[in-house]
Order: structure tokens, then sequence, then C-alpha cells
């Protein structure tokens, strides 16, 4: 289940990522705060890995896991481990 984002990275050319910068950094963290929030109310807390975010990010740049790590640290999201395995908690951003 992926949602719909509301950051667009079309730069007119089918088919071509948006190259905000060599790791995407700047791709990852508009994509985010685009999207998802580190704070909300309990009925919309998903639970996201860094790998799930990289394959909903995957047509806009390629970004490597540790990009976007390094941008959900950043931004303050939180990490809690299910079954022994990290996930972000992230909250849909609801306009």
């Amino acid at each position: 289940m992926s949602p719909k984002s509301r950051f667009s990275a079309d730069n007119g050319k089918s088919g071509e990522k948006q190259d905000f910068s060599s790791d995407g950094r700047q791709a990852v963290k508009q994509f985010i705060e685009a999207n998802y929030r580190p704070e909300r109310n309990i009925d919309e807390k998903e639970f996201k890995s860094s790998m799930q975010l990289e394959y909903e990010l995957r047509e806009m740049t390629d970004a490597s896991v540790s990009t976007i790590t390094s941008v959900m640290n950043e931004l303050g999201f939180q990490v809690r481990y299910l079954e022994g395995k990290p996930y972000w908690v992230v909250y849909q951003s609801v306009f």
C-alpha cells in the first residue's frame, strides 16, 4: 500500500528522475516532508523501513538507504523495532 505522493519530481522529460544532488538527499527530504510527519494522531501511525521508503522514492531519485536514514534522523523521525527489525514511525500527512 503506497501513498500518493504530494511531491512531484517531474522535470518535463519523460522517464527522467529529478537530480537535486549527487545522492538525492534533497529529493528524499522533500518527499518525506510532503508525505509524512514525525508526530500526529495515533490513528494515522504507520511503520516504514528505510527499504520501503527507498522503494517509494524509486521513480524520483536513486537515493540510498543510508541517505534516507540520514534524512529521517535529521527530520526527527523515531525508530521502533518490530520483531527485531527497525522501522520508522511515520504519520501520513493529511491536508
